[in-house]
């Protein structure tokens, strides 16, 4: 069975930065597919090494700045040839969710991994999300859902 987790990232304290979060938490009341898993990786930074380092299959759904108007949703393929990588900037955290990716490469396997991103409205300190990005916390959670489900059809 090959194990995926859909990891949501950021910080709630600063309203569209806490998106990933939201969005895990929102799946967390559903029923995942079996060898899925949801977690939490706030602003966790190196401490997610442990949590990818033996997954097959990875999903990172965080706030990404790459220029579109706010509430854009962004889905891409790590890796991916013609996707400009250092072209997104993954929200605030201390190391970002890409660096921690080349170091699991750099130590053992990278899983197949997508990154779900929302354009952020609001960085302001606030535990909601703004009126742009609230209405696409659904979608983006079920975003993630599918690409975990696609993975396993394949």
């Amino acid at each position: 069975m090959n194990k995926a987790v859909i990891l949501g990232v950021g910080n709630v304290l600063l309203s569209d930065e806490g998106v990933g979060i939201h969005a895990v938490r929102t799946l967390e009341k559903e029923s995942l597919p079996e060898g899925v898993e949801v977690f939490d990786g706030g602003t966790e930074g190196f401490g997610l090494m442990d949590v990818i380092a033996d997954l097959d299959r990875l999903v990172v759904v965080d706030c990404v700045r790459g220029g579109e108007p706010p509430g854009t949703i962004y889905c891409f393929e790590v890796g991916e040839l013609g996707v400009p990588i250092d072209k997104y900037q993954t929200s605030v955290h201390q190391v970002g969710i890409l660096e921690i990716l080349h170091l699991v490469e750099l130590v053992g396997k990278r899983p197949r991994t997508t990154i779900i991103g929302v354009e952020p409205a609001s960085l302001e300190m606030n535990l909601e999300l703004s009126d742009v990005v609230a209405p696409k916390l659904n979608a983006v959670a079920q975003l993630a859902l599918k690409k975990v489900q696609e993975s396993s059809a394949n």
